[in-house]
């Protein structure tokens, strides 16, 4: 019967474990000084060695040669074990047999001594699906075992652990491997395999194992089947894993950037129509997203030369890659456990376009639209703030003191109404920086905000329709609140909000005509409104 790859080459010796020298070099020395603990806990990630560590230890005590660092891996004891047949080495799954009644069993087999080996070794994996109870009745055990008998305790989850059976054993920790070891040995089997790999296949096959070398030679075990020469490329290795191609996750972040979410979402479908596992597809966007925060900062970042870097986000800030980046891997963790995972990742896609069209680019584009409507009302006005021309100075007659005193009763009625000023905008950008300090998605929101005038202490702000989530977030009582308390703070007492919709002033909420829109798209029903 065909034995798979992970099987067929799982080290043997201590000299044969890729990576973990750290655990390998401290239970050489503690074999040959005769100091090897009666309780041990493995820890790390999966596919790393921790079950193939603890066989190779339970070889080292049990060789018929003797107690040894090097175990000779062809008397019937090591064969045995290697196996897994031996009926000394106990491999216990603490996932099917978590319960109290299968450590009370190994409870009472703990007494007998071993029939054939000199200890008798427990390798207990994913030992933190243990029930608290099963915990509590292997405690007593673990603490004063028989001298003939060691513990070997493996999880991927050890702070799920009991401290009081932690305290008990002495602790490893696995690394994950780096990319160079998975790399080799999946080269070196490659080649024992009599398969030709291409490096850039190699690559592909280390960024999808994440560390673990079991999850890289399953991936080669399937591509040997898969490919019909004996030769793997990276396209072989991109169809088998369904892998998203690079430019096409630059697509994707470019028509996010410039918040074409209807394009986004349609590419999305399609590649969910291609078969692509969506999981697969925001590994990769988060990978990009973390290339280019490495750019930002000046670094190369583990991406190839060849590849371009997307100048669409050279005025996005590196802050927002990493809110980006933070977005997709918790929508991530939300697929895992939510049973329409498709609506998850449209939510996702909107929810990236409004952080990526909220970055440098939109202020750029915000500041230009102020100053251009300050322009205008300047120009309409004749200049409020303007000096007039000399010629027109000389032109008009003098008024008397008295006319002088009528003009100031005058201007003392109207109201305070003018364009916002430098200083205005300076203290506006004060606020902006208070409120991000309080709450950095209302101060985004509040960013896409166009500062139109200020009156009778009321700043009155309008937003573009299409930015109507930014709008109703500001909206909400608990964040105008905030944003008119710091308002206050920054500018005095007695300022307010007025918020409305550009295109649309002077018309009640109902009569705007995206609110039509939306509530004849539904065939809502209006039964309360808010101003």
């Amino acid at each position: 019967m065909y034995q798979v790859l992970a099987r067929k080459y799982r080290p043997l010796t201590f000299d044969d474990v890729v990576g973990q020298k750290h655990i390998v070099q401290t239970l050489k020395k503690a074999i040959t000084e005769k100091r090897v603990a009666h309780a041990y806990l493995f820890c790390g990630p999966r596919g790393i060695g921790k079950t193939s560590m603890a066989r190779i230890l339970a070889k080292a005590m049990n060789c018929e040669t003797g107690v040894t660092v090097n175990p000779c891996n062809s008397c019937s004891l090591c064969r045995e074990i290697t196996a897994g047949s031996a009926i000394d080495v106990l491999e216990i799954d603490a996932a099917s047999n978590r319960g109290i009644e299968e450590i009370r069993a190994l409870r009472e087999n703990v007494t007998l001594r071993p029939s054939r080996a000199r200890y008798k070794v427990y390798i207990i994996d994913e030992v933190h699906m243990l029930t608290p109870d099963a915990f509590n009745a292997l405690l007593k055990t673990l603490e004063e075992p028989p001298e003939d008998v060691i513990f070997i305790l493996a999880t991927t989850a050890p702070e799920k652990i009991m401290l009081t059976i932690l305290s008990r054993c002495q602790r490893f920790d696995f690394h994950p491997l780096t990319e160079g070891e998975i790399a080799g040995r999946i080269k070196e089997i490659a080649k024992k395999e009599g398969v030709e790999i291409d490096q850039a296949a190699v690559d592909r096959i280390v960024d999808f194992s994440s560390g673990s070398l079991r999850d890289g030679l399953s991936v080669l075990d399937q591509l040997i089947v898969f490919s019909p020469d004996n030769r793997i490329t990276e396209q072989q290795v991109r169809s088998l894993l369904g892998l998203v191609e690079g430019k096409t996750i630059d697509e994707m972040l470019s028509l996010c950037l410039e918040g074409k979410t209807a394009g986004a979402i349609s590419l999305l479908h399609q590649l969910l129509q291609e078969g692509k596992d969506a999981g697969v597809l925001l590994g990769e966007l988060v990978k990009k997203l973390r290339d280019i925060g490495f750019r930002k900062l000046g670094e190369p970042g583990p991406v190839s030369e060849k590849e371009k870097f997307l100048k669409g986000f050279e005025n996005l800030g590196l802050e927002k890659i990493l809110e980006a980046i933070s977005l997709v891997v918790e929508y991530r963790e939300k697929m895992r456990r939510e049973s329409t995972p498709l609506v998850l990742l449209e939510i996702l896609f909107l929810k990236l376009t409004v952080l990526l069209t909220s970055g440098e680019k939109s202020k750029q584009v915000v500041a230009e639209k102020v100053e251009e409507e300050k322009q205008k009302e300047e120009t309409e006005t004749g200049g409020l703030w303007a000096e007039p021309k000399e010629e027109n100075r000389k032109a008009q007659p003098e008024k008397s003191s008295v006319d002088v005193k009528e003009r100031k009763k005058e201007e003392e009625k109207k109201p305070e109404t003018a364009p916002l000023t430098d200083d205005i905008a300076k203290m506006w950008n004060t606020i902006l920086s208070e409120v991000k300090e309080k709450n950095k998605t209302v101060e985004a929101c509040l960013r896409e905000a166009q500062l139109d005038k200020v009156e009778n202490r009321v700043i009155y702000l309008s937003y573009n329709p299409r930015f109507s989530f930014h709008r109703s977030m500001i909206e909400r009582p608990h964040n105008r609140k905030l944003v008119e308390k710091i308002v206050e703070n920054v500018l005095g007492p007695g300022y307010r909000l007025a918020i409305t919709t550009q295109g649309s002033p002077g018309k009640s909420l109902l009569e705007q005509e995206e609110v039509k829109d939306v509530i004849n798209f539904f065939q809502g029903e209006v039964v309360e409104l808010e101003e």
